[in-house]
């Protein structure tokens, strides 16, 4: 995760995933079985801050997919 000054500071993190269009929520770092071939993931990150509020800026947070 990168933030500017200040960003990063009291702030809690909830991650959730979906696969294959699924419309059910898997909380993150969950291990899931799939079967060979391609899959898609979308991947919902919030980011809660308290107290205070974010300072204006560019954020970023990286996602990591491993395979077994």
């Amino acid at each position: 995760m990168s933030a500017p000054s200040g960003g990063d500071t009291n702030v809690t993190f909830a991650t959730v995933f979906r696969l294959d269009g699924s419309g059910v929520d898997i909380p993150g770092s969950s291990p899931q079985r799939v079967i060979n071939g391609t899959h898609t993931i979308q991947v919902d990150l919030t980011a809660t801050k308290s107290p205070g509020i974010f300072p204006a800026g560019n954020y970023q947070g990286a996602v990591t997919v491993r395979c077994e």
